[in-house]
């Protein structure tokens, strides 16, 4: 069975830590939520697990030092998702615990459920337990009100990867987007944990840099428009499409539009209205648009979802052809 076995030394430490974890910034747009086999124990010990899935100076499990390096560099709040019902203490029975849960689809009842609406992304980690997420995990899932926000998977297991652990996570959250691109680490590796977690957090827009970071240029008919994008789900999907160029229109001397060169799978809720300047997507006919007239007259057949907004000046859009090529870049 290929389960990753965390604990720590000592509860006492775990519980120092956890507290120290969740200090961290009011404000944070992002939350590391994670499970793992030490919170969840009956009495821990490092007897009960490999040395390799347990790191020394930190005294931490693999998805718990993981979870830990995520947050520090994002200044991320962290909530640990714990069972009423603890794990054996013996690996053995635990292995037995999880294939009984999982052939039989049962969800452990968990102690508390972290309220994570005032967050924009969701890191979820946890180890990969017979190829599969633990059913712990599953039941947070089913718990929590995800929809409309990012989930960026992580995860921790014994040498044979994620197996079907991330894809499944589509069908447990299918209104939020779950990113395909996530983090696995053997523990065997657990020494390069903080250089490769490092390097694949660069992959992703910083929520505490949006403000920056989000700033694009859009070229068209020789001229260069700023667009500073929204913090949504569709906004950054559109922002690692970049660079991307689309052949838009003019319509009703309101907007440009034309078609999506990429997919993107809208789960904001949409919008009937409009303000000039505005970025959008529709997802009806899998077109962009900028509208940057009539905000007046701003009631629209198709529900559109809002990226972002023109912030110079709007006046070329009269001065452009029927059709141009918009070229937007980072």
């Amino acid at each position: 069975m290929d389960m990753n076995k965390q604990l720590c030394i000592s509860s006492a430490a775990v519980l120092s830590l956890t507290t120290l974890l969740m200090c961290s910034l009011v404000q944070a747009k992002t939350a590391v939520v994670y499970f793992s086999k030490f919170e969840n124990s009956v009495s821990p010990t490092v007897d009960s697990v490999t040395q390799a899935s347990y790191h020394p100076s930190s005294k931490l499990g693999s998805s718990a030092y993981v979870a830990n390096i995520i947050a520090k560099t994002n200044s991320s709040d962290v909530y640990p998702i714990r069972v009423k019902s603890p794990y054996p203490d013996s690996f053995e029975e635990t292995i037995e615990r999880n294939h009984s849960e999982q052939n039989r689809g049962t969800r452990p009842e968990l102690i508390s459920v972290p309220d994570l609406t005032p967050y924009d992304t969701i890191y979820l980690g946890f180890p990969v337990w017979n190829m599969r997420v633990p059913q712990a995990v599953v039941s947070f899932l089913a718990t929590e009100n995800l929809k409309g926000k990012r989930v960026i998977p992580f995860c921790t297991h014994d040498g044979y990867g994620c197996a079907s652990a991330f894809g499944s996570l589509n069908r447990f959250l299918p209104q939020s987007q779950v990113e395909k691109d996530g983090f696995q680490l053997s523990s065997a590796d657990l020494d390069s944990a903080p250089t490769r977690v490092s390097a694949w957090l660069k992959r992703f827009v910083p929520d505490a840099q949006a403000s920056s970071l989000r700033k694009i240029s859009c070229t068209v008919g020789g001229r260069k428009l700023t667009i500073e994008l929204n913090n949504t789900p569709e906004a950054m999907e559109f922002y690692r499409q970049l660079p991307l160029k689309a052949r838009m229109g003019e319509f009703g001397g309101r907007e440009f539009y034309g078609p999506m060169p990429g997919k993107i799978n809208a789960v904001s809720k949409g919008q009937y209205t409009f303000e000039d300047g505005t970025l959008t997507y529709c997802p009806t006919n899998d077109t962009v648009a900028i509208f940057y007239a009539q905000s007046t007259r701003p009631h629209l057949s198709m529900a559109v979802y809002p990226m972002g907004k023109v912030t110079s000046d709007l006046s070329v859009f009269n001065e452009l052809k029927s059709y141009e090529v918009f070229e937007f870049t980072k």
